[in-house]
């Protein structure tokens, strides 16, 4: 067998086994996804849905005094608790290398443990999310105005026990399916987290891969201060057309646009290139780009062999590499789908 053979064998055959290769490479990943304020794990159904159906571990966690565990409601519960309950599911499912997703009020919870058990952690993920230094509360980063607000309808409503929801129009859900299926589920806030302070020891993400990813479609006004701190503190951001309850209102966009994988898994997810041995490794692109498709890469003895087509009528396109980079105009000109996203 001549090498040219041989090249084209060992790519179709690698090309085989990965049936497809982008599924296999975003297969068998844990999701621990946390929820925000006034939600439970219930809200991520459709999202975790979708992951488990793409071979994911999916948890789904939720916090004390909320969703199914409103019972434990006291006004014991602070961020520590909150910090706990998630440290606590890692240690006892005896969770590895997971993806850690917090959304809204979830970004504390995600904090906290990151700074407790970052060898558990592969990736942070900070969906319109609050963020919090040490000693920071929440009421501390939020517009006075709505400190009052809430503040008030928490007297109000509870002797100051708790906030009572908003209406589902709050979150951006203004369809009027999607509002039923939310508001019934929605229970109050214990309100002592929101005044109470996120204790770490370290740096916000302690040095984790982490990622922000700001709900555009309407932006969620509360979080402003959260997203001037990630730009300050040079924090990968990527948008998404979606209002802030993104995984109620657009778990299509979030989780299971065929064309290009799963969001909450693209923020870490790198274009798999496969050695002569088959060992994987993993292509790291420039900080503000992520390139995805479904198609396999081969680097060969001089440079990137591409394979295109179908996995039974594979097409070779030998191209090069400058620096480990493959560039990216070769990528736009050979692979069949390819998005961009800015930071």
């Amino acid at each position: 067998m001549d090498r040219r053979t041989f090249m084209a064998t060992t790519a179709v055959a690698a090309a085989a086994t990965a049936t497809p290769l982008r599924a296999r490479a975003a297969a068998g990943k844990t999701f621990v996804l946390v929820h925000g304020a006034w939600h439970g794990g219930w809200c991520w159904t459709k999202v975790a849905s979708v992951l488990r159906g793409r071979g994911h571990s999916v948890l789904t966690p939720t916090q004390t005094g909320l969703g199914e565990r409103a019972h434990l409601l006291s006004k014991s519960i602070t961020l520590d608790t909150f910090v706990e309950d998630i440290v606590n599911v890692i240690k006892y499912e005896d969770l590895k290398d997971i993806v850690l997703v917090g959304h809204s009020f979830g970004g504390n919870a995600i904090s906290g443990t990151a700074d407790r058990m970052p060898d558990r952690i592969k990736q942070l993920v900070y969906l319109d999310a609050a963020m919090l230094e040490n000693g920071q509360s929440v009421f501390g980063m939020l517009p006075p105005d709505v400190v009052a607000a809430r503040t008030k309808a928490a007297q109000d409503s509870s002797g100051g026990l708790t906030i009572p929801a908003p209406p589902a129009a709050a979150f951006g859900v203004t369809d009027a399916a999607q509002a039923a299926w939310l508001t019934p589920k929605l229970t109050p806030h214990p309100f002592t987290t929101f005044t109470s302070p996120l204790n770490l020891k370290n740096k916000v993400a302690n040095g984790l891969p982490a990622t922000y990813i700001h709900c555009t479609d309407p932006e969620y006004g509360p979080l402003q201060a959260s997203r001037d701190w990630v730009k300050k503190n040079g924090m990968k951001m990527v948008e998404i057309r979606a209002g802030h309850d993104a995984m109620v209102m657009a778990a299509d966009k979030l989780s299971s646009n065929p064309s290009n994988n799963i969001l909450i898994s693209q923020v870490f997810y790198r274009l798999p290139i496969f050695h002569p041995s088959f060992h994987p490794t993993k292509y790291r692109p420039r900080a503000n780009e992520l390139f995805l498709s479904n198609q396999p890469l081969f680097p060969s003895g001089n440079g990137a062999v591409i394979v295109s087509g179908t996995l039974s009528r594979p097409t070779v396109h030998p191209r090069r590499q400058r620096s480990g980079r493959i560039i990216y105009k070769d990528l736009q000109k050979h692979l069949g789908t390819i998005e961009r996203y800015r930071s």
